[in-house]
């Protein structure tokens, strides 16, 4: 049978779940499930495709249906929190108590991948190694940064990032970068990445006053626009994207880390019944 563990949405274990079950076992029907959980009988149907949430109140029921044990059924409960949190911080609360379970090597992103994201300057670590030779004076490496960081914090980043095979150590004693192998799912990226894009930021608001004009680019617009050009503009974002990767990796010699932040969003609400 499937495993609750290998997933970060409820309703894609409860749909895959009764896939498998339904081959072995042939009463085990929508209808069936409405019996025995007490609902209507549509009602299961529109859990698995993402139109309905179920309660708390059926939580121990669904688990009980699932055959869950004690510790499956606990992570079964914090993965529907996790899934109807409305807020980010909710969200990431939820995703914290997900990661305590220590899932199995088969999660797409493990505990420590998702603490890349927790500090702006683990990322900036990496790619200032691409022009610093650094051996271990954490000291000197927490003040290339700027804002500088505490040498406690460099040495807690080199070790996450030695850890996850971002950055390795070679023959001579030198850190270097080494390119990720991994990548995030689409659950882990909603709260994972959106802690890193709010400190990066608010890295942006304090550029202002940390640096001159000549050594930043700061510029904003206020468009009206339709979901056509909207479109237009993410491709457009992406093309740029791409293009700035390919410049900094072609780059021979780097001697700075630059952050590019990227903000397309609404301030206004969309007329017609559009969300």
């Amino acid at each position: 049978m499937v495993s609750v563990f290998d997933y970060l949405d409820y309703r894609k274990f409860l749909k895959d779940y009764y896939r498998k079950r339904k081959k072995s076992d042939t009463r085990f029907s929508h209808r069936y499930i409405a019996r025995i959980l007490e609902f209507d009988s549509g009602y299961f149907a529109k859990i698995i495709k993402g139109e309905r949430h179920i309660s708390l109140r059926l939580v121990p029921k669904f688990a009980k249906l699932c055959k869950l044990s004690k510790k499956e059924a606990d992570y079964f409960e914090v993965l529907v929190l996790f899934c109807k949190a409305k807020t980010h911080d909710e969200k990431s609360t939820q995703f914290e108590s997900l990661m305590s379970f220590k899932k199995s090597d088969k999660s797409i992103l493990t505990a420590e991948q998702y603490k890349l994201f927790e500090n702006w300057y683990y990322l900036a670590i990496r790619e200032v190694l691409a022009f610093y030779q650094f051996k271990g004076d954490y000291g000197e490496l927490a003040k290339i940064l700027q804002p500088p960081i505490r040498p406690s914090e460099a040495k807690k980043a080199v070790k996450t990032l030695e850890k996850l095979k971002l950055i390795r150590k070679n023959d001579s004693g030198v850190y270097e970068r080494v390119a990720p192998v991994w990548s995030t799912g689409d659950e882990v990226k909603s709260v994972a990445l959106v802690n890193l894009h709010k400190a990066m930021m608010d890295l942006a608001k304090e550029s202002f006053d940390r640096f001159k004009g000549n050594v930043r680019d700061m510029s904003t617009l206020t468009l009206s626009i339709s979901e056509e050009e909207y479109k237009l503009i993410n491709k457009e974002l992406v093309k740029l994207r791409e293009k700035l990767l390919d410049a900094a990796g072609k780059c021979k010699n780097p001697d700075r880390v630059y952050q590019c932040n990227f903000s397309v969003f609404p301030v206004s609400k969309v007329l017609g019944g559009g969300e």
